[in-house]
């Protein structure tokens, strides 16, 4: 049996060269909150695609790892079943004064929503140009998406 430290896992995101835009982003949600490995064959991306992995890549260089060594992971909707491909799932790291929540919708509801019990203030982060919406609710946060199979990345502060 092996160990290795949250900050030194690697996640693969491996968007393909014929996917569109929200594939693209759903692979970098996927990988964000830990250690990137990013694969496949980037330079026959779409534009739109190539951009979506370009502003994922800045984002987690600059607000992301710097808060992976001191962050504690968390599941704000509960852990998720690998057998339920309609449900959303959501995963977290957190500190005491920041947070970083992905979010998927598979084939399930348009609306996903949320525990905020503490109120935090939240923003979209990422992909900001894909329609998906956010918005808070009393003491939940309320994430549209679009279409199927997209993924958000949500910045909660105090």
């Amino acid at each position: 049996m092996g160990a290795v430290l949250p900050e030194q896992l690697g996640n693969w995101s491996y968007p393909r060269a014929g996917g569109n835009a929200d594939e693209a982003s759903f692979n970098m949600v996927n990988a964000m909150l830990g250690r990137i490995i990013l694969s496949g064959d980037l330079a026959r991306l779409s534009e739109n695609s190539r951009q979506e992995i370009l502003e994922g890549v800045r984002l987690y260089k600059e607000k992301i790892r710097p808060l992976i060594p001191v962050a504690t992971p968390f599941f704000p909707i509960g852990l998720p079943s690998m057998a339920d491909t309609t449900s959303p799932v959501a995963v977290g790291i957190r500190r005491s004064d920041q947070a970083f929540i992905s979010v998927w919708r598979l084939t399930g509801q348009k609306l996903v929503r949320i525990p905020n019990p503490d109120g935090q203030r939240v923003n979209l982060v990422y992909p900001v140009n894909l329609g998906i919406a956010v918005q808070t609710s009393g003491a939940f946060i309320e994430i549209t998406f679009p279409r199927p199979y997209m993924a958000a990345l949500l910045a909660l502060t105090q």
